[in-house]
């Protein structure tokens, strides 16, 4: 795949040669303008590509795995992402914007993040309840304006519309521990699904005045994305925490699933089992630290610094200058001293764990038992006493002690408290080594702070899931954990996957036939629920879609802190394996056309030259149907003289520069395809066993992660 990449880099570097026409004052130069508001006739226009009106050919379609447009013409998509506030510019930009865009070869945008309920935004957010408690979508009437105008400019300048619909809005009543942006819930909450019809309806029977046109009877608009990066079964174990009335909504879905395959709740226990509440002998050795820190480890790793100190409960508290989280435990103890005489018993030694300084990785902290012999086949309970004067967040998990690291399906994190607190967490471990090569493992996520632990025990317990008083009747049935046995868990995720395409092709069926639009579909994107979400896509989108970054920004302590981020700067054609553009490769499923849209090497990588010409490259080497910078522009002004954000466009001329040698190449085929190809073949069984072997662990990050699925 790297050979494949550097022959195609070689090949558009060859075409970059070509000056162009020179002018007679400088016989090897001609001007190159980038600034974004500009669409002069220079050597390098592109806008003879693009057929005018957009959709003058009639309504693309997918036929095989290539667009046609109406004349049967194979149509190839090259394109970027408009974000934000840049969906509703002001007349002047949207008409210098457009030309620009066209002149630099692009004939698709993709308008995103139009929904949002914190910028500027399509829908009005106040008041979006009504006095019965149902969910008002109501269109905010000048940003609409200028939307319009802004489409009518793209169509105008032969540049299709990609209309996205739900991206970014949190519909009102999620609950706090939902998924971001109301995402899962959607897919069966009434009222969201109501919601998300509304908004549909009002803009696609939405007649632009500059067209005449309703945009669900816009030739112009390529592609409808209903539901972007949407998934239930990418670690679906937040459902199990739902109140009501999700809960009680989900469960009526779930029980009605499993009475179509089992005809009865005994045939039912026969598979999921009785939980008899019998459990095992501790696996962890010295859990009470008695004997200190015997079969533990301490790991303080990449700059970090921590000691460990095992302690009674009646061990005075040191005061000194250097550490007032010294100063801080007084009080812990003295609330465990209260404890004490309240009749909860404090424990006779524990472990103080104390971390003076943070290391460069989010892992640099790490205190663990290894040599623990699992087994698939059973299920453990983990439970603990914890307490930390600095209120400590601590994150427990079980992992392999021994490559590849992988995590055994636990992972929590808890707030302590100055007071002693019992947790206990139950699991049914997947990818297990032999030969007691598993650890549980505490982390500090490498903060400076201190934390009290002792009474750790590890034992096995029943794995039979129901419960005497669980029945069909009533919908008693629970919503599974994580620790459920694999036969559970494989029932959950065959109830999730189906659930998921009922509902994308039922809210598929209400765009074409409720309300007649007629271009092609996408749902959502096939790496949300890994080989799930390629085997959903297939059944669902008319043209199938996935999205990837180069290293994307990392954020080590809080997301989108801006103030605390990486990038790693290094190339892609550095990667054996192929990078990012090898992953979209290979969850390309057969047979439809395929699209990219969201793709980039992020600011400030030193390597971002390389982000239009290897997606040229690779999109003409697989012979892919669509393909989209993300993203032009985000809020603020379109033209800018320098970086403004990770992923936007103008001020980066590093980008900027190969985009219309990107475009050329790709839209005339300027790379022949590969006439060779491999295929993986997987059914519906093989899909459940992996995915329930993997707890919903299914995020594809790497080729070699594809071909493990």
């Amino acid at each position: 795949m790297r050979c494949l990449l550097v022959s195609a880099l070689v090949t558009v570097s060859t075409l970059a040669a070509d000056p162009g026409p020179p002018t007679p004052d400088n016989p090897n130069w001609f001007p190159f303008p980038i600034n974004v508001m500009e669409s002069s006739k220079t050597a390098i226009d592109l806008s003879f590509l693009n057929d005018k009106p957009a959709g003058a050919s009639g309504y693309l379609k997918a036929e095989g795995e290539h667009i046609v447009d109406g004349q049967g013409k194979q149509v190839r998509l090259f394109g970027t992402n408009f974000c934000f506030g840049a969906n509703f510019p002001e007349a002047a930009d949207a008409e210098k914007v457009a030309a620009h865009l066209a002149k630099n070869g692009l004939n698709v945008v993709r308008l995103h993040h139009m929904d949002n309920d914190w910028g500027e935004s399509l829908i009005v957010h106040e008041g979006q309840l009504d006095a019965s408690g149902k969910i008002i979508t109501k269109l905010h009437e000048k940003n609409l304006a200028k939307l319009d105008k802004l489409v009518a400019e793209l169509l105008k300048n032969g540049i299709y519309i990609n209309l996205n619909l739900h991206v970014s809005r949190t519909y009102p009543g999620t609950p706090k521990d939902a998924p971001q942006y109301s995402k899962g819930l959607d897919y069966f909450h009434p009222p969201f699904i109501d919601a998300f019809k509304d908004y549909a309806r009002q803009l696609l029977e939405h007649v632009n005045p500059h067209t005449g046109r309703a945009y669900k009877d816009e030739p112009g608009i390529a592609i409808i994305e209903m539901n972007n990066e949407n998934t239930l079964v990418l670690n679906p174990w937040w459902m199990a925490k739902l109140g009501e009335p999700f809960a009680g909504e989900l469960r009526a879905l779930f029980v009605k699933h499993l009475q179509k395959k089992y005809p009865s709740i005994e045939k039912l226990r026969e598979v999921w089992g009785l939980n008899d509440g019998s459990t095992g002998p501790n696996l962890i050795i010295n859990g009470d630290f008695k004997e200190g820190t015997k079969a533990w480890q301490s790991e303080a790793n990449f700059g970090a610094k921590a000691t460990l100190e095992q302690r009674s409960a009646d061990t005075p508290v040191r005061r000194t200058s250097a550490d007032s989280l010294q100063l801080k435990d007084q009080a812990a103890v003295k609330s465990g001293d209260a404890q004490l005489r309240a009749g909860v018993p404090a424990p006779l030694s524990f472990i103080r764990w104390t971390s003076t300084q943070s290391g460069t990785e989010n892992y640099s902290l790490q205190f663990s038992q290894p040599g623990l012999q699992l087994e698939e086949a059973k299920a453990y309970r983990l439970s603990f006493r914890a307490r930390s004067a600095a209120s400590a967040t601590l994150d427990v998990h079980a992992q392999n002690s021994a490559a590849p690291w992988a995590q055994l399906g636990m992972q929590e994190k808890m707030q302590l408290k100055p007071e002693w607190q019992d947790f206990s967490f139950e699991f049914a471990p997947h990818s297990v080594l032999p030969d007691g090569k598993n650890r549980i493992v505490f982390s500090l996520l490498n903060a400076v702070t201190s934390v009290d632990i002792t009474d750790v025990k590890l034992v096995s317990i029943s794995t039979g899931y129901l419960k005497p008083e669980h029945s069909f009747t009533g919908n008693h049935i629970p919503i599974p954990n994580r620790n459920a046995k694999i036969e559970v868990r494989r029932d959950f995720f065959d109830f999730l996957m189906q659930l998921e395409i009922d509902h994308a092709l039922a809210m598929k069926k209400f765009i074409h036939e409720e309300l007649g639009a007629q271009q092609m579909i996408s749902h959502s994107q096939v790496l949300f629920g890994g080989i799930v979400g390629a085997r959903r896509e297939f059944m669902v989108s008319d043209v199938v879609d996935t999205h990837g970054y180069w290293h994307h920004p990392h954020f080590p302590r809080k997301s989108w802190d801006m103030s605390d981020w990486e990038i790693n700067n290094v190339s892609q054609l550095a990667s054996a394996e192929g990078g990012t553009l090898a992953e979209m490769a290979m969850q390309r499923p057969f047979g439809k056309p395929y699209s990219v849209s969201e793709y980039d090497t992020p600011a400030p990588n030193d390597y971002a030259a390389e982000t239009f010409p290897l997606l040229a490259a690779m999109a003409c080497l697989q012979d892919w149907s669509a393909v989209y910078h993300f993203n032009f522009k985000g809020s603020g002004k379109y033209d800018s003289d320098k970086m403004t954000s990770f992923f936007d466009l103008p001020g980066h001329p590093a980008k900027q520069a190969f985009m219309p040698l990107a475009a050329l190449v790709f839209r005339k085929g300027l790379i022949e395809p590969v006439n060779e190809r491999r295929v993986l073949v997987i059914g519906k069984p093989g899909i459940l066993d992996y995915t329930s072997k993997k707890a919903g662990d299914v995020w594809v990050a790497s080729p070699q992660g594809m071909r493990q699925m």
